[in-house]
């Protein structure tokens, strides 16, 4: 489970390490654990991306060819310091961010800041189930015990967006989530089922939202956005069509887990060849 609470963060800068030491971290260290690029936007001079009130200088994920890099961050597990994630941080060198990814909704900015708010109140709850998992959350609910939406949107919206939808997705296959669906007097337990599944393919489509939405805006990597998707896709052709429920949802938030559970779902094809040497062992 990838959480601010089992995972630490190491910062290397680029200017201290050696030609031998670059070689290395790019040649051992990082070959077997997911990399993602990210620009870090006005800070080192880029203002291709924008927040949603228009400011521009906002950081980006984007392609890793000809960026400048500025650091990098090892995330290791607490417990084991095995090495789960690393982000390769600077300046891109694009003049300009890529239209059809911005457009991939087709909705202006406006639209698709409405649409990702109301997919945010659906997901309040659930949010709130991961809340413990991801500290903005937590301290967003223990200084308020009625914290706003608006707080509560801008620290989702902010923070490690990518982790924290799979979470979500992940979530939805726990008890705690189950029991949000009671089972109310009279209703029979076909029935009762028949609506948990209701209210989670209801939310798997909100993150599909929020997703879709952060991959337009280039605050989601291609590939977490590809697997999210495929994840969410799976989920819910599960939810309509599985008799049982056993393996509906995603159980782990890692990488092999995602691609093992793609693959096994019939999805395999939509997996590429480095990932199933890198992940699956294939």
């Amino acid at each position: 489970m990838y959480s601010e609470y089992n995972i630490k963060e190491k910062k290397l800068a680029y200017a201290t390490l050696t030609e031998e030491e670059h070689t290395k971290l790019k040649e051992k260290t990082l070959s077997d654990v997911k990399v993602t690029s990210v620009c870090l936007g006005a800070s080192v001079g880029c203002h291709l991306a924008e927040w949603s009130g228009g400011r521009t200088g906002r950081s980006h994920f984007c392609d890793s060819s000809g960026l400048d890099v500025s650091y990098y961050i090892l995330k290791s597990d607490v417990k084991t310091d095995e090495l789960v994630r690393a982000t390769i941080a600077g300046k891109c060198n694009h003049t300009h961010l890529d239209i059809a990814r911005r457009n991939i909704d087709g909705k202006t900015k406006r639209e698709r800041e409405k649409d990702n708010r109301a997919a945010f109140r659906e997901l309040k709850e659930l949010i709130l189930l991961v809340g413990n998992r991801f500290e903005q959350f937590y301290t967003a609910w223990r200084i308020s015990l009625n914290p706003s939406d608006k707080k509560f949107y801008e620290a989702f919206m902010d923070n490690k967006r990518d982790l924290a939808l799979m979470e979500c997705a992940v979530m939805l296959g726990s008890k705690e989530y189950r029991d949000t669906v009671s089972r109310l007097p009279g209703e029979t337990e076909f029935e009762n089922e028949k609506r948990f599944r209701q209210q989670a393919v209801l939310h798997l489509n909100a993150i599909q939202q929020l997703a879709t939405g952060s991959y337009a805006d280039f605050q989601i990597d291609h590939e977490d956005y590809n697997n999210l998707t495929v994840v969410i896709r799976t989920s819910i052709a599960g939810l309509k069509n599985n008799r049982l429920m056993n393996n509906c949802f995603l159980d782990f938030n890692s990488e092999s887990a995602i691609y093992l559970f793609i693959e096994r779902a019939g999805y395999g094809h939509m997996i590429t060849e480095e990932a199933r040497k890198k992940w699956l062992g294939k």
